[in-house]
């Protein structure tokens, strides 16, 4: 407590803002813990890293690889020449195959 007040103090005297109004709204909300536990497949709770992380893999891996949609109409398609390139060669350049998913709860469950 008394190293946030020191903090609070120094970004004070040197008239940094930013910090400064970031460690108030910090201090205001108090401590808020991560939620570090997650539900499988089957409900049960998980919470080592490794089952985690594998638990978000298979989730995004069922949430994005969606084989068979039937139902999807043609789009007009206005693109620009690396577009019609991809369109042509069949072909994604490399750094579009990677991503960082970071996944936004809502106020419901974090385990879920």
């Amino acid at each position: 407590m008394r190293a946030k007040i020191e903090e609070l103090e120094t970004n004070s005297k040197i008239k940094n803002i930013g910090d400064l109004y970031r460690s108030i709204n910090d201090f205001k909300k108090g401590y808020q813990p991560r939620c570090n536990i997650v539900k499988d497949e089957k409900g049960d709770l998980v919470a080592d890293s490794h089952s985690i992380v594998a638990r978000w893999r298979n989730y995004f891996s069922q949430l994005f690889n969606v084989h068979g949609v039937k139902d999807v109409g043609q789009a007009e398609i206005h693109t620009a020449e690396l577009i019609t390139s991809i369109w042509k060669n069949e072909k994604l350049p490399e750094e579009w195959k990677e991503s960082i998913i970071v996944p936004i709860h809502k106020k419901e469950n974090e385990t879920d």
